[in-house]
C-alpha cells in the first residue's frame, strides 16, 4: 500500500489540478466524525461560520485600537461585507460553470477553468504562500501562547513543536484530525468568551488615542480584517456540498452579513475598549490566569493539530508538480499497448512507490521547514497575519472573484454590470498591492501604526529646582 494514497478516505478522487484537493483538506469526511448536521444546508451554515470565526479574530481588537474605534468599525464592516460579496460572486461562478458543463471541486479548478492554464498557476502559486504564511502564522501564535506560559523564548518553542508538526504532516489520512477540529472550534469559543469575560471583570488602563485616527494604520487593518473573513477557499466545496439546495447559499452570507459581521465587530470593539493599552497583537496574550493558561495550552494544542490541515494544498501543490511526470510516462506507454504499458507499470512497482514515497515525506518535510524559517524570521503575529490577509487573500477575495465572475457569465449579464464588477476587480487589485506595499514598508520602517509608549508616573520627572538657576550676583 502507498504512504500516500491517491484517495483520501471519505473524500472525492483526487483530481489532476494542483489546488483540486483543497476541499477536501478544508472539509473532510463528515461521516465518521460524532458531530454530524443532519442537513446539507445545516453542515453550510456551520462551516461558513467556522471560516470568519477564527484566529484573526484575536488580531482584530489591537487593530481597532491602533487605528482608532470609529474608522476600525466602518473599515471592519466593509471589509466584511466586501468579502462576504466576494464569496456570492464564487457560489454565482459556480453555477456558471455547471451550466456550462464543468462541475469545479475546488477554488484552484474554478481558477482554471475561467482563467485557464496561466491563471490556474498563478492561483496555485498564491495558494501555495498563502499556506506555508498560514502555518508560520500558526507557528508564532503558538510560541507566543507557550512561552508566555513557561517563560522561555517563543523561538525554542517553535523549534520543539517543529518536530511533531513534520510528523503530522506525514499523515496518509487527515480524517484522523477531524475530532481536534471539533475540539479546536470550541476551545476558541471557550478563549473568546474568557478574554471578554477577563475584560469586565479587571479594570484596564483606557486607551488614549481610542477616538483617534492614525491613516498609516489602514493597511494592516485591511490586511487583519481580509485574514479574519476569509472563507473563500472553502465556498465552492460548500456550495457543492448543498446539492439541489444550494440556492440557499445567499441566505447563509446574508446571515454573515448581518450577524456575522455585526458580532465580529461589536466583539472586537468591546475587547479594544475593556483593554485599552494592556491589548496585545493576540488578544489571548492580554489574560492572565489559571483558566486562561489552560486555554492557551488547549489553543495551542489544537492549532498544532490543524497545522497538517493548514498545509495539505500546499503540499498537493508540490506533489503534483513534481511527481505526475512518472504518471504521465505511464500512461503514453499504456496507450502504446502491450509490453510497453506491463514495463511502465513494473518499474513503477519496482522502484517508483519507495521512491515517490520518500519525495513525497521530504517535499511534506520541506515545505514544514520553510514555514518554520518563516516563523524564526519574522516572529511577529499580528504582522503575518496582516501580511497574508493583504497579500494572498487580497487575491483570492478581492481581485479574483469579479473576473473569474465576468469571464464565467459575461454573457448574461448587463452592460452596466459588467462595467461595475471590472471596476471591483481593478479597485480591488488597487488595494491588495497597496496594503501589501505598506504593511511591508511599515514593517522595514516603523513610523505610526504601534501605540504610543505609556508615559511615565509624574513622579519621576525630575523638576528643576528655581533656587539653584537664579543668578544671585545679578539679581541682588
Amino acid at each position: 500500500e502507498e504512504l500516500y494514497p491517491t484517495h483520501v478516505p471519505g473524500s472525492p478522487e483526487l483530481s489532476a489540478s494542483p489546488m483540486a484537493n483543497l476541499s477536501e483538506a478544508l472539509l473532510p469526511d463528515r461521516k465518521a466524525t460524532w458531530f454530524e448536521p443532519r442537513s446539507a444546508v445545516r453542515a453550510a451554515y456551520i462551516n461558513s461560520v467556522k471560516s470568519v470565526f477564527g484566529t484573526g479574530l484575536l488580531a482584530l481588537p489591537s487593530a481597532i485600537l491602533a487605528v482608532g474605534a470609529p474608522a476600525g468599525c466602518l473599515l471592519t464592516a466593509l471589509c466584511g461585507i466586501w468579502s462576504i460579496y466576494t464569496m456570492q460572486l464564487l457560489a454565482w461562478c459556480v453555477d456558471a460553470a455547471v451550466a456550462a458543463g464543468v462541475t469545479p471541486k475546488s477554488y484552484g479548478e474554478l481558477c482554471l477553468h475561467s482563467l485557464g492554464r496561466t491563471g490556474g498557476l498563478l492561483s496555485a502559486g498564491n495558494m501555495l504562500v498563502s499556506q506555508l504564511a498560514c502555518c508560520a502564522t500558526y507557528l508564532v501564535f503558538i510560541g507566543d501562547n507557550v512561552g508566555q506560559l513557561l517563560g522561555v523564548p517563543k523561538e525554542r518553542v517553535m523549534l520543539c513543536v517543529t518536530p511533531f508538526f513534520v510528523l503530522l504532516c506525514w499523515l496518509r489520512d487527515l480524517s484522523m484530525l477531524e475530532p481536534t477540529s471539533a475540539i479546536g472550534t470550541a476551545v476558541l469559543l471557550l478563549a473568546l468568551l474568557t478574554v471578554l469575560g477577563e475584560g469586565l471583570a479587571s479594570p484596564h488602563e483606557a486607551a488614549p488615542r481610542l477616538a483617534s485616527f492614525d491613516p498609516s494604520a489602514v493597511a494592516p487593518f485591511i490586511g487583519v480584517g481580509l485574514f479574519t473573513f476569509t472563507g473563500h477557499d472553502s465556498t465552492v466545496a460548500v456550495v457543492l456540498s448543498m446539492g439541489e439546495r444550494k440556492g440557499e447559499y445567499s441566505s447563509i452570507l446574508l446571515a454573515l452579513a448581518t450577524a456575522g459581521v455585526g458580532v465580529i465587530l461589536a466583539y472586537a470593539l468591546a475587547c479594544a475598549v475593556l483593554y485599552g493599552d494592556e491589548t496585545q497583537g493576540n488578544i489571548l496574550l492580554s489574560v492572565d490566569g489559571g483558566l486562561a493558561a489552560g486555554l492557551k495550552a488547549c489553543m495551542s494544542v489544537a492549532v498544532l493539530f490543524s497545522l497538517p490541515i493548514k498545509m495539505f494544498p500546499a503540499s498537493q501543490i508540490v506533489e503534483e508538480a513534481l511527481f505526475t511526470h512518472d504518471t504521465a510516462a505511464g500512461e503514453g506507454a499504456e496507450e502504446e499497448g502491450g509490453g510497453a504499458a506491463e514495463a511502465a507499470r513494473g518499474a513503477q512497482q519496482a522502484g517508483g512507490g519507495h521512491s515517490h514515497a520518500c519525495g513525497r515525506t521530504a517535499a511534506r518535510t520541506a515545505l514544514a521547514l520553510v514555514s518554520l524559517l518563516t516563523a524564526l524570521s519574522l516572529p511577529d503575529f499580528k504582522f503575518l497575519v496582516a501580511l497574508s490577509g493583504a497579500l494572498n487573500v487580497g487575491v483570492i477575495a478581492f481581485v479574483l472573484p469579479p473576473l473569474m465572475y465576468v469571464l464565467l457569465a459575461r454573457g448574461a449579464m448587463r452592460p452596466a454590470s459588467v462595467a461595475a464588477h471590472g471596476l471591483l476587480c481593478a479597485l480591488g487589485t488597487v488595494v491588495t498591492v497597496l496594503c501589501t506595499a505598506m504593511v511591508v514598508a511599515q514593517k522595514l520602517h516603523p513610523a505610526g501604526g504601534e501605540l504610543p509608549p505609556t508615559p511615565p508616573p509624574l513622579d519621576t520627572y525630575e523638576v528643576e529646582d528655581p533656587l539653584e538657576s537664579y543668578d544671585w550676583r545679578a539679581g541682588g
